[in-house]
């Protein structure tokens, strides 16, 4: 199926407020914002994915907030890292709750350190940076130096990207309410210890 085609499916779930349509709409645009490498391609598919869960949710009783979890690699990292990313992003992928009517989702993007390029030394980031507000989203970089993944055969690297996304949560709560924002933050951090608990008790072990 060709680009154009998807979309044109994407419009048409969202005409008809097709749920599985939808729900398959969301998952296209969240592989889309996975492989994305230009802002612009990040704003756009975002914009689409905003659009999809507005159809989505059109008939909830209130708004939900979506989490996201995004990765922009500098080359081959280790086949254990990737799964320990992904199992993180599905967690994400899964978790909506109402905890700001001031944005709609919560996007985390690691930068990770590969055999090509070095987000940390050229961008000047390592670990959760301070959490910016763009459009209706806020949004929080992850710089992920090799040594971090190097560890992945272990469950040191789950630790350490739950120790920075929680960091990021706390960036996005002061953010917010600096700006005088409407944020949940307890409820927030409680749901994310739980999910955090969830992905630390995931596959990786100590060897």
């Amino acid at each position: 199926m060709t680009r154009f085609k998807e979309l044109a499916r994407i419009r048409a779930a969202i005409k008809l407020r097709n749920e599985p349509e939808l729900r398959w709409a969301v998952e296209y645009c969240q592989m889309r914002l996975k492989i994305a490498t230009r802002e612009d391609q990040v704003n756009y598919w975002r914009g689409i994915q905003h659009e999809v869960s507005d159809a989505l949710h059109s008939t909830a009783p209130a708004p939900l907030n979506f989490f996201s979890l995004g990765a922009q690699t500098g080359g081959q990292t280790s086949s254990e890292a990737r799964e320990q990313e992904q199992e993180l992003r599905d967690l994400f992928n899964a978790w909506t709750g109402d905890y700001s009517s001031d944005i709609r989702e919560f996007a985390f993007i690691l930068r990770i350190d590969g055999h090509l390029l070095r987000y940390t030394a050229m961008w000047n980031i390592y670990g959760a940076q301070k959490a910016k507000r763009k459009h209706d989203w806020i949004e929080v970089e992850i710089g992920v130096p090799e040594t971090w993944w190097r560890l992945a055969h272990s469950d040191q690297y789950r630790k350490r990207i739950a120790e920075e996304v929680e960091r990021g949560f706390n960036s996005m709560i002061e953010v917010l309410r600096k700006n005088r924002r409407d944020i949940k933050a307890e409820a927030l951090l409680r749901d994310w210890s739980q999910i955090k608990a969830t992905f630390l008790e995931g596959k990786a072990t100590v060897q």
